[in-house]
Parts: C-alpha cells; structure tokens; sequence
C-alpha cells in the first residue's frame, strides 16, 4: 500500500510539472496558433538602383565603393548560393598566375579590405557599347580607379569586359568579369594587380 501511495504522489507531482511547463511555455510567447504577418524584404541599400540597364549596374557598382556599400557590391553580382551559377574571374595576363582561382567570396573580401584600408575610393568607368544577347549582356569598359589615404594616392586603370545575365526578376547582374591591360597601362596598374594587393 504504502508503494502505491508514494506512485501516486510521484505521479501526481510529475502531472503538475508537465502542467506548470505547459503553461509557462504558453503564457511567454504569442499566440502559438496565430498567423504572423509576411514583412517586406529588407532592400540592405537606400543606394540601390534596380539595375535593368548595364549602365545602372555599373552606377550600383560605383555607388558601392564611394559610399563603402558592402551590401550594395554584393548585389551587384549573382548569388553563387541561390542558383547553379559560379562567378568567374579572368585577370589580366600579366598577374592573373597570382591570383589562383577567384571567387565570389575573394571578390567581396577585396571589397572590404579596399574601402577598410582606403579613405577614398573613386571608381569611374568610361564610355560604352552593350552587346545584347538573349539574356545576357557583355560589356567592354574603361575604368580607372583612385585610392586615396592621408598619405598616398594610387591609380589604377585598364578595360573590363563584365558579362550581366538578367535574372529572374529581370535585373541584370554580373556573372563574370575579365580584366585587360590597355596601350596606355602597365601590368602593375591594372585591377588584377590590385586585386593581388588585397584579397
């Protein structure tokens, strides 16, 4: 009898602990039952132009650097992980040995220790002709880039081809990038030589 009784206790109190748990779990959130409302997606950018056009990406991209945009930058380019894409990178033939295999993450740390290690980042690209095809676009541009410090001021220069595909919400976003000397620079002016400086 007496094994019973204490059964029963036990019994008893390990009922009112499930119960007490229950209720406890129940009363420090919401409504467990209820809907949530959907929230609007996070733009990451008030800079963010929708870049339907090449020469909007290529804003995007400018914008990113002269206001250090990390977010900004990264949507300029396809997203490795939510498609069966991988970015490429060609770099110019001169340094292109140094750089291995880049990627899309060596892309984006670059980004980071340039606008970390600079004060001012002035990127301009020059004029161009898009090439349309399909859904994609090819774009052969000019660039110079200024790196400025308290100290010192570094140029950089060449000619980028970028190849834009137009994503599923009909946004263009770069897919890949090659790098070239022009007449006028040296192999150690290039965007592949500074990419070797900081990645």
């Amino acid at each position: 009898m007496f094994i019973s009784e204490k059964k029963s206790k036990n019994l008893r109190t390990f009922f009112y602990l499930i119960c007490s748990f229950t209720y406890l779990f129940l009363i420090s959130c919401a409504n467990p039952f209820e809907t949530r409302q959907v929230e609007t997606p996070d733009q990451g950018s008030d800079n963010y132009i929708l870049p339907t056009l090449p020469g909007e990406l290529l804003d995007n991209i400018i914008i990113a650097f002269d206001t250090k945009d990390f977010i900004l930058y990264a949507k300029s380019f396809r997203d490795t992980l939510a498609s069966d894409f991988y970015f490429y990178y060609v770099g110019d033939i001169a340094n292109a040995p140094f750089l291995g295999h880049w990627t899309i993450t060596n892309e984006l740390s670059h980004f980071s220790l340039l606008t970390k290690n600079y004060n001012d980042v002035d990127l301009q690209f020059g004029s161009f002709v898009p090439e349309f095809l399909g859904d994609s676009v090819n774009v052969r541009v000019p660039y110079e880039m200024t790196l400025a410090n308290e100290s010192k001021e570094d140029r950089f220069n060449g000619e980028a081809l970028f190849k834009m595909k137009y994503s599923q919400f009909a946004y263009l976003e770069i897919v890949g990038w090659e790098d070239f000397q022009t007449a006028e620079t040296s192999g150690d002016s290039t965007w592949t030589f500074l990419r070797t400086l900081y990645f």
